[in-house]
């Protein structure tokens, strides 16, 4: 089975290449961190599959000069405010708007380094909240999620 990362180097990176004059603007939208601790919580290390097709894109805004690459989802204040969102994943219209204007004048740009220790960070506040969360309300949450948390009294006694 073909991972997100396999898809983009078959789909994407032939249409970057051969496309040398077209400026690619690639953008990691905002989610709220509920989405990011679904995914961890859905297993099939569903959330590292998705950081690292978030550093895969940014390993191509260093290596084609006609891309780039602007991540929202270490926009702490937008992830945070949940009144910004329609559910946990869907942003409002007016977000939306000030994506367009953050790429248009060029913010919130990252390099390949920048988008490796976003997706640290981003790991570490999802396994952060995830933690808070699921302490509030030990039944809300499955073995296997706080397992993958590394929670105390967690079913497995996974190693840190």
């Amino acid at each position: 089975v073909e991972g997100p990362v396999q898809v983009l180097e078959r789909r994407l990176v032939p249409l970057l290449a051969s496309n040398p004059d077209i400026k690619f603007k690639l953008i990691l939208p905002p989610h709220t961190l509920f989405i990011f601790l679904l995914h961890e919580a859905m297993g099939a290390d569903d959330f590292s599959k998705w950081l690292a097709f978030r550093n895969k894109l940014g390993s191509y805004a260093q290596r084609y000069p006609n891309v780039e690459l602007h991540d929202f989802q270490v926009d702490w204040p937008t992830i945070g405010n949940y009144e910004l969102f329609r559910d946990i994943e869907h942003y409002r219209v007016d977000v939306l708007e000030g994506i367009f204007a953050t790429v248009k004048a060029q913010a919130r740009r990252v390099s390949e380094e920048e988008t490796t220790q976003n997706s640290l960070e981003l790991r570490k506040r999802v396994f952060a909240f995830g933690k808070d969360f699921c302490g509030a309300a030990e039944d809300r949450c499955p073995a296997s999620l706080k397992d993958r948390l590394k929670m105390a009294g967690a079913s497995s006694g996974a190693a840190d």
